[in-house]
């Protein structure tokens, strides 16, 4: 997957939830290691009809644990459906257009793997390119009264006291 998104500085609104097509309904734990990870566990919930939103939302049974962690410029997202689970590695390069994405799938071996990692991929895809042309051109701003956030925004101000 290669996906490009283009910087314009216009502010993020707080909450992107319903843009999203995807609800948080939970969040379950938010830690930071100061300068080396944030990582973030919640349950979600389907909220969009487009047609990977009710094939994610019939095979959920629309309730998602998620996990993101991320290293640096490399996202970890983990996802349990309860039967299964499905991983993907996000790296994100700057390049002078924006911030291009390099992203790797992965499923637990078992029957019909390769169908399995296709249908991962393909969720895992669209989730990304729609949430991406939501924020594309958007930047965050620290100035919101939101734990998480800011817990986000601590972890990226020591990732750059780290790297002096």
């Amino acid at each position: 997957m290669d996906i490009v998104v283009r910087g314009k500085n216009r502010p993020v609104s707080s909450r992107l939830d319903a843009a999203a097509r995807e609800k948080v309904s939970r969040i379950a734990k938010f830690t930071h290691d100061a300068g080396r990870a944030f990582s973030l566990r919640y349950v979600s919930r389907v909220t969009g009809t487009g047609l990977s939103d009710r094939i994610m939302k019939a095979l959920s049974g629309d309730r998602i644990d998620v996990r993101l962690t991320c290293h640096g410029s490399v996202l970890v997202v983990e996802t349990d459906l309860g039967f299964t689970r499905t991983a993907a590695v996000v790296g994100m390069v700057p390049t002078e257009q924006g911030t291009r994405l390099n992203a790797a799938f992965g499923v637990r071996r078992g029957a019909l793997l390769g169908l399995r990692l296709a249908l991962t991929r393909w969720l895992f895809g669209a989730f990304l390119r729609r949430d991406l042309g939501i924020v594309e051109g958007m930047r965050l701003r620290a100035d919101v009264d939101d734990a998480t956030l800011q817990g986000l925004f601590d972890f990226l101000r020591s990732r750059r006291r780290a790297r002096r």
